[in-house]
This record gives structure tokens, C-alpha cells and sequence, in this order.
């Protein structure tokens, strides 16, 4: 997982639901132009790697990824959506077949866009993504890799900049490479010792930490869920996708 500072910075926290951020979109007027644009940015290394396993090769991929998204962007795809039709990651991967299937039907079609990116893909992200997506199974699995890894991306961002917020960024960099780690029983001893703090304070600040990260991933799956989805089935997939 990157770390979040080399994330974008619109991309580091979503303050609605990947669902409110639709339905405003699918409505006349520019209002939520700018949020939908943050969520396509936030959501292309699923599609990317999706298009990968597929068989593309890295710039048909990238072309296509950018192609989608500028329909987004224009609300084609959008009318009808509803929440009820579930999961986010479910609806934009229905959303991507659709935008495939169409394509297939227009093979002659002028690229949109005008030779703009609507959503800019890192060439350093785009190639990690590229070499691990060619290795899942199947593309839905490749998708739902990099659903998981973003949301733990976002994630991690949003805990960072919490603690940039409070005046302690030098302390979460200290802390942070124990969020998925466990050292075992020499966990904080080195920490503590650089920290000038005993190793039961360390500890706590750590366990302070993960929790904090569990409750904000919560809130961060919650988010792309229609009303009433089990937020606790979500993280377990998560969980099981990366594994």
C-alpha cells in the first residue's frame, strides 16, 4: 500500500457517500460535477486493472479507463441509478460491461474527451497495478484487489491526515508501520526507545491507532453501500479479497 502522502490530495477524503454523489450527478445542473470527478479518480485503478486481466494491453487499457470515465463525467450510464441496486464497486463494474459492450458495438467510435484525461492516471500506480492485476485469477478478481487496496488507501490518507490535523505527523509516521505489522514480542520496544516513552505507552498509541484505522475503513465501506448492506460483510470480503 502507497503511502497516503503520495496519494492526490482530492483524493484523500470522501465527506459523502459514493451513492449521494451519484444520484446528485444523474440530476440536471453542474452542482456535484467536482465530486463525481473525485470519485472517478478514486476508483480508476479498479477499472484499470479490470481492463488489464481482461487482455488489454497497458495503453488500450488506459485509453479505455480514461474513455468510461468521460462518460461518467457527462452522466451517460447515470439514469436510472438507484441505490437499490446495491454495492458502488457492484454498479460501476456493471457500468464498465456495459461501456465495454457499447464499445464492441462501435468499434469505429472517435475517442471522447477530445484527447483530454478527465481523470489522471499515475504511469507508477497504472504500472503496479498492470503487473499485479495479470496475476488474479479472473478480471472481476483483479477489480475487486484493487476495490480493496484503494479502500485501504483512502483509508490509511484519511488517518494521516487526521494526524496532521492535531500537529503530530511526525508521530503517525513513527507509528504507522506497526498499523498492519506486528512485531511480536519486540512490538514498540525500538519505538519506545526513540519516542522516549515506555513500551506500554507505545503500545497503547498503537492499539489506539489500529482501532481509530478500523473504525474510518468502516465508515469508508459504508459509504459505498446502499441502505441497509451489512457494512461488517463488506469488511470481511475485503478482509478474504486481500488475503
Amino acid at each position: 500500500m502507497p503511502p497516503a502522502d503520495s496519494l492526490p490530495a482530492d483524493a484523500r477524503v470522501m465527506h459523502t457517500t459514493c451513492w449521494t454523489v451519484v444520484l446528485e450527478a444523474a440530476r440536471p445542473g453542474e452542482e456535484s460535477a467536482g465530486a463525481l470527478e473525485q470519485l472517478c479518480r478514486l476508483y480508476w485503478p479498479a477499472v484499470f486493472g479490470y481492463l488489464i486481466r481482461s487482455g488489454m494491453e497497458r495503453e488500450a487499457a488506459q485509453d479505455e479507463t480514461q474513455d468510461f470515465f468521460a462518460d461518467l463525467l457527462r452522466r451517460e450510464g447515470l439514469a436510472g441509478v438507484s441505490p437499490e441496486k446495491g454495492r458502488f464497486r457492484s454498479f460501476l463494474l456493471t457500468c464498465l460491461k456495459n461501456h465495454l459492450a457499447n464499445a464492441r458495438r462501435d468499434e469505429a467510435r472517435l475517442k471522447r474527451g477530445g484527447g483530454q484525461s478527465p481523470v489522471p492516471l499515475d504511469d507508477a500506480i497504472a504500472n503496479g497495478i498492470a503487473r499485479e492485476a495479470i496475476t488474479a485469477p479472473e478480471p472481476e478478481a483483479a477489480y475487486d484487489r484493487q476495490w480493496a487496496e484503494s479502500v485501504m488507501q483512502q483509508t490509511h490518507a484519511r488517518l494521516g491526515a487526521e494526524y496532521t490535523a492535531a500537529g503530530r505527523p511526525e508521530r503517525f509516521a513513527a507509528l504507522r508501520e506497526y498499523l498492519m505489522w506486528d512485531g511480536g514480542e519486540n512490538t514498540g520496544r525500538e519505538l519506545a526507545a526513540k519516542l522516549g516513552e515506555s513500551e506500554t505507552a507505545v503500545r497503547s498509541a498503537i492499539y489506539r491507532m489500529r482501532r481509530r484505522f478500523a473504525r474510518l475503513m468502516r465508515e469508508q465501506i459504508a459509504a459505498t453501500l446502499a441502505p441497509g448492506e451489512d457494512v461488517e460483510e463488506e469488511v470481511r470480503y475485503l478482509a478474504r479479497v486481500l488475503a
